[in-house]
């Protein structure tokens, strides 16, 4: 009797390996399976020859009958176990089942990875988790696969472990890694822990998983995130361009020294350090953290998120360019060159020290601006709004004032402040301000 009932169940294993059931129904079917064998151990007369039969006539007959038990699953639990017991000549009543999952199995696999000394790039996507890297003096990789296979069955967690299979190939100067397909239906994850030599260009890529890359540096080569939900932590930036693109994960950057692309739909971002060369930073939906020197440009564009952006003194900037529909934008720092803000909604508040040849330059259809600089900053100002009103406390002889506008100079007018609104009212005070 117990070897027939195993039959059955390595039957179901089988079907489930060439794909013609789902692991959900696979899973379902020997849950049912496993409750009728404790029922058949728990009797206490034998089980008469034709309900040996029985069963063995069900393994034969094979997929056609598991179907229609799969087919009666979705629609009432009980009475599907009562037909597996009714099969099985055994007159009894079966208590309703639940198909919670409450279980889960977690297996861990390591691989030494040798490479050439030629190998210079990793290129690796996986689609089912995380993916964690940290850079190392060695000259070799090591991989640690951690799989979580959410299950109440142990056979089918090993089963659905062992059908896992990481590819890896190596080029010349790249090695690639590559996980299977994640199955939508599956809760199952697969999360990557790399040591990797520190001074390799990366191309990572992940479905729903973290993407965290620490002691990673290579300032002649580039790094390329992409995540759909993952969150991005990297620290430090040093590489010669940084690109990261992600749908609802977060961008977390420390220690910048690159150029950088970074596009995220509604995920917030932060970075801090160096942006080098011409850099752009978007999102549309989340909000955008900056603590940065930049050297020649820098544009930073959020639909409706907000603006939040010190600015470290260099002087090779030539534009810091912020966009935003509805956001809000709060500025500080030192303006040697160029400083552009537009916005149709959102209010604008800064303080900055304007020096030399420094030119802010404020747009604004409904939003309020309030701008706050020093007495010893040398610079010219006009500010309109057309239907809301302007102040300002500069009193010279070079200010001319009225409602709606206010023009003048501060000491020799050396840089330009030009602030203009369509209905939002204008602040521009001279004031002790900490940047």
């Amino acid at each position: 009797m117990e070897n027939h009932i195993k039959d059955i169940r390595l039957f179901v294993l089988n079907i489930l390996k060439e794909g013609r059931i789902t692991v959900e129904e696979a899973d379902k079917i020997i849950s049912f399976i496993n409750s009728t064998e404790e029922l058949v151990k728990s009797k206490k007369k034998d089980i008469d020859v034709s309900t040996s039969e029985n069963i063995t006539n069900i393994a034969k007959e094979g997929v056609s009958k598991l179907e229609k038990f799969v087919s009666d699953i979705s629609g009432n639990l009980e009475k599907v176990a009562q037909n597996i017991g009714t099969r099985l000549n055994i007159q009894t009543d079966t208590p309703q089942q639940t198909t919670t999952i409450t279980e889960k199995y977690a297996f861990v696999e390591t691989k030494n990875i040798t490479i050439e000394p030629s190998v210079t790039k990793l290129v690796l996507e996986n689609n089912w988790g995380g993916i964690k890297i940290i850079g190392e003096e060695r000259e070799d990789i090591l991989l640690n696969i951690k799989k979580i296979i959410w299950t109440k069955n142990e056979e089918l967690a090993n089963d659905r472990s062992e059908a896992f299979k990481t590819k890896i190939s190596k080029g010349d100067e790249v090695i690639t890694v590559i996980l299977p397909e994640a199955n939508p239906n599956l809760r199952d994850t697969v999360s990557l822990e790399m040591f990797i030599p520190m001074h390799m260009e990366l191309d990572l890529a992940t479905s729903t998983g973290d993407i965290l890359l620490y002691d990673l540096e290579n300032l002649e080569k580039s790094l390329k995130l992409k995540t759909s939900s993952g969150n991005v932590e990297v620290k430090p930036v040093k590489f010669k361009n940084t690109s990261i693109n992600t749908i609802n994960g977060d961008v977390l950057l420390r220690d910048v020294d690159s150029l950088l692309n970074i596009q995220t739909t509604s995920g917030d971002i932060e970075f801090h350090g160096l942006v080098n060369s011409e850099s752009r930073v978007t999102s549309i939906s989340g909000d955008i953290r900056g603590r940065v020197g930049v050297n020649q440009n820098l544009e930073i564009v959020s639909s409706s998120g907000s603006i939040d952006f010190k600015q470290n003194k260099t002087k090779e900037c030539n534009l810091v360019d912020f966009i935003t529909n509805s956001g809000d934008i709060n500025y500080r720092g030192v303006i040697l060159n160029k400083l552009r803000i537009r916005t149709n909604n959102g209010e604008i508040k800064g303080q900055s020290s304007v020096t030399n040849q420094g030119n802010l330059e404020i747009n604004s259809t409904n939003g309020d601006v309030t701008w706050k600089t020093e007495d010893y900053n040398s610079f010219k100002f006009n500010c309109e709004s057309k239907d809301g009103d302007v102040f300002t406390n500069i009193e010279n002889d070079d200010v001319i004032k009225t409602p709606k506008s206010v023009i003048g100079k501060v000491n020799n007018g050396d840089g330009n402040v030009s602030i203009n609104t369509v209905s939002g009212d204008i602040r521009l005070n001279i004031a002790n301000i900490a940047i």
